[in-house]
């Protein structure tokens, strides 16, 4: 039984077939300005033949070749029929029947005209030649007097200007005509009969031509032409008068929908359903009859699969199957059709040029009241896009965007598959962490564009040198890691690691920029380090940390040290987050002596830390946390406030310090504003910026880009001193001594020791005092614990000392207390 629609359904329904005729209507539309574009080019074609028939009459009654104005005329014949025979009736009114017979009429009077001409022209030629014969008949007869030659010859001379069209000379001829005797000569009087007949000839030539504009066959046309951009006219006022009634009652159909949105949750889902239709216009429309013959596709049908309406109307949709769904799958299809009234589903149609296209396929089925199929309407959905949109996805998830490298994800999947491949076959594997060295500097300089290009020829690099079965993942920043399987021993992750270590030590030019870099690399091995994905990875991290501890641009191996000690600095990086918030980090400040006067010129502020839970944690274990946990932006601030604190207090006491020397870390100088900074905690404290020294490690020298430097300039324009620490420990900076703007050099502790029994420390402890006084720097040494190593170093002109000969680090209030035995 047919079950009446309810009234989503019929709003459903009603929305479908106002489309269809919308679709209708533009195609109808489009057919009328083509076919009044035909019609109207055909009558003006008409208009142009008559004009140039009406030109020809003019100028053309003598002498005169018909054949051209003959095709002219059949060729207006040929085009008048085509009208005659067109469907302009149909669209524009019978009444252009009467307009078309009145046409055909006033060219056949035309043509009849023409005849007649052509008849009256042809004769009057052969008059002619007639004459001309017989007036050399004349010409050459003795009996015929000079004077009746000249009359004769006269007579045709004006007879041909007659029939030329010149005017005037039509009297002189009746005259000559009138008043000429009979002559004894026979020629003479054929002559005057034969020129009397020619010149009535030649009068009747010119009737037709009156008769021709009597005709008007040009008004005929014009008025034609006039009714039909009338009556096209009108056509065009119907269609937007169309238009805005399809506009009203889209409207009105939306009110009806939101009316219905608000009945039900189900009337909402129809309503969605409908409003699709009119909103995602993009969506490639089909519409069958109930014979499944195509009647109308929209243009984003055409966009889909290509097929325009002119290649599809009248055939079958089975025109789009590809063959890559078999038969079963149709008839599943319609099998559903039939049940359902409507079909969805994924498939794939084969476009007009031979491509497969994934399409969302919708099929609904129109019926009329009484339950007859009307219409099969189908819904495309260009899925090509979303497909690919899918697959990058899909990619991105498991890879890096940039190097395009498998990302994190990836690794721990695959390293899971290959763990458990290792332990089924008993076979081992290594990972080895990868870290670039310095790349945050090159990032923070140079910019990060240059640092994305630098990591994709890192990416490259590493890849041509390790093996086809293993693998490489980026999974950070600038950590990248290597999964090496199936090794024997240790020697195949080092010699891997080797070949790393060298390629990415090779210069490379990056943006215009010539780089060089270095890598640190962590390894651990299964099952000698590890049995779990989680341990693997967190000991190859570990190893590379111990690396980068132990000078850079090195591998190494995980031991059982590491584990302790990586677990120790996890619980230090921990404790050391909340350490300013607990207030657990302080100063102590060691007096710096001028060797010569023995006297406090300066202090150099030293970072301590006492944890609750940690107890005393030296420097040298949470400073390089800090630093590589980017604790030492906020930490380093705080030593810098504290500091200037300290000298204005100290200053306030009565205990005058030249200077205080603060140790600022590579990481500060990657704040854009570290300059700033430094000037506005003077400028809050009332200091002046040349009681500042900031120490500088000689590892910063040697790393140093264009930015850093800039930095360093900017500090010394500001009036900062510059003085770099643990001088002597690097192999490249003394080049650079000359170019930098340095104030201080501070021979490192390492060189101080031995004083003055080492030779080898006594000839660098001179060789370092010799240069940095040739250049007009101050000189300080670190770690003087005997009187010894004092006497030398002033006896060799080092200006300022420091150690626990003098004073251990102070705190300020044990500081101001020591500082008073100087006063």
């Amino acid at each position: 039984m047919f079950r009446k629609p309810d009234g989503i359904t019929l709003t459903l329904l009603f929305i479908i077939s106002a489309f269809i005729g919308v679709m209708f209507y533009l195609n109808n539309k489009s057919n009328h300005e083509q076919n009044f574009a035909v019609y109207y080019n055909k009558l003006g074609a008409l208009e142009l033949i008559q004009k140039d028939y009406d030109s020809f009459l003019h100028t053309s009654l003598s002498f005169t070749n018909y054949d051209g104005i003959t095709r002219q005329l059949g060729e207006f014949d040929k085009i008048l029929k085509e009208l005659e025979k067109s469907k302009i009736y149909e669209a524009f009114g019978n009444d252009f029947k009467s307009n078309f017979s009145i046409i055909r009429k006033t060219y056949l009077l035309e043509s009849d005209l023409l005849e007649y001409q052509k008849s009256m022209n042809a004769i009057i030629i052969n008059s002619i030649h007639y004459l001309f014969d017989l007036r050399k008949s004349i010409a050459i007869t003795s009996s015929v007097s000079m004077q009746e030659k000249q009359n004769v010859d006269d007579v045709l001379f004006m007879m041909m200007q007659l029939f030329s069209g010149l005017e005037g000379q039509e009297n002189v001829i009746q005259n000559i005509l009138k008043n000429t005797p009979i002559n004894k000569e026979k020629n003479i009087n054929y002559f005057y009969k034969q020129a009397k007949v020619l010149q009535t000839n030649i009068k009747n030539l010119k009737n037709p031509l009156q008769e021709h504009y009597t005709l008007a066959l040009g008004d005929k046309i014009k008025t034609t032409m006039i009714r039909l951009e009338k009556s096209n006219a009108l056509k065009n006022k119907e269609y937007q008068q169309l238009n805005l009634l399809f506009t009203f009652s889209l409207i009105l159909l939306l009110i009806t929908l939101m009316f219905l949105h608000n009945k039900s949750l189900k009337q909402k889902k129809h309503m969605r359903l409908t409003a699709t239709v009119f909103d995602n216009i993009e969506e490639g429309i089909l519409v069958t009859d109930a014979n499944q013959k195509i009647l109308s596709v929209n243009k984003a049908f055409k966009n889909i699969l290509g097929y325009s309406p002119k290649d599809c109307i009248g055939l079958t949709p089975k025109m789009l199957q590809s063959q890559h769904q078999g038969p079963e799958f149709y008839e599943n299809m319609w099998e559903e059709i039939k049940e359902n009234d409507s079909w969805k589903g994924r498939i794939q149609d084969r476009a007009k040029d031979g491509m497969l296209v994934t399409t969302w396929l919708s099929i609904s089925v129109v019926r009329d009241e009484d339950g007859e199929i009307l219409n099969y309407i189908s819904i495309h959905t260009n899925l090509s896009e979303i497909i690919k949109s899918q697959e990058r996805i899909n990619f991105l998830a498991y890879h890096d965007s940039l190097t395009e490298l498998p990302n994190r994800l990836n690794f721990e999947e695959h390293l899971e598959h290959s763990l458990q491949f290792a332990q089924r076959n008993g076979t081992k594997l290594a990972i080895l962490f990868i870290d670039l060295d310095r790349f945050k500097v090159i990032n923070d300089t140079l910019g990060h564009h240059v640092g994305d290009e630098l990591l994709i020829k890192v990416a490259q690099r590493i890849e041509d040198v390790i093996r086809d079965l293993d693998m490489l993942y980026r999974i950070g920043g600038d950590e990248f890691v290597v999964t090496l399987q199936n090794i024997t021993n240790n020697d195949e992750p080092a010699r891997v690691a080797t070949k790393i270590l060298y390629v990415l030590s090779q210069p490379v030019t990056v943006l215009g920029h010539i780089l060089n870099t270095s890598a640190s690399i962590g390894i651990s091995t299964y099952p000698h380090d590890a049995v779990d994905m989680v341990d693997l990875v967190k000991y190859a991290d570990s190893a590379m940390y111990r690396a980068k501890d132990l000078g850079k641009n090195r591998f190494h191996f995980f031991t059982d040290e590491l584990s302790l000690d990586m677990n120790h600095r996890l619980e230090i990086e921990q404790e050391l987050r909340n350490a300013l918030s607990k207030k657990e980090l302080y100063l102590n400040f060691q007096p710096q002596y001028n060797l010569v006067s023995e006297r406090v010129v300066s202090a150099e502020a030293l970072l301590r830390w006492k944890n609750e839970k940690l107890g005393i944690v030296p420097p040298d274990k949470f400073i390089p946390i800090a630093e590589d946990s980017g604790l030492i932006i906020e930490i380093g601030e705080f030593v810098f406030r504290e500091s200037c604190a300290f000298l204005k207090a100290s200053n306030e006491a009565g205990h005058k310090l030249e200077r205080i020397a603060i140790n600022v870390s590579t990481q500060q100088f990657s704040e854009k504003n570290i300059v700033t900074i430094f000037n506005n905690i003077v400028k809050e404290y009332g200091l002046d910026t040349s009681c500042i020294e900031i120490e500088i490690t000689e590892r910063y020298i040697m790393e140093s880009t264009t930015n850093n430097l800039t930095i360093l300039d900017e500090l010394r324009t500001s009036g900062f001193k510059i003085s770099i620490d643990d001088f002597g420990t690097g192999y490249s900076s003394m080049s650079y001594l000359k170019t930098l703007p340095i104030d201080t050099i501070k021979i490192d502790k390492s060189f101080v020791d031995d004083l003055p029994t080492n030779l080898n420390d006594v000839a660098i402890s001179k060789a370092i005092i010799a240069l940095s006084n040739s250049l007009g720097y101050h000189t300080v040494a670190e770690g003087i614990e005997n009187v010894e190593q004092q006497k030398f170093l002033c006896e060799n002109a080092c200006e300022i000392g420091q150690g626990y000969y003098f004073s251990r680090p102070l705190d300020k209030e044990a500081f101001f207390e020591f500082m008073k035995s100087f006063a």
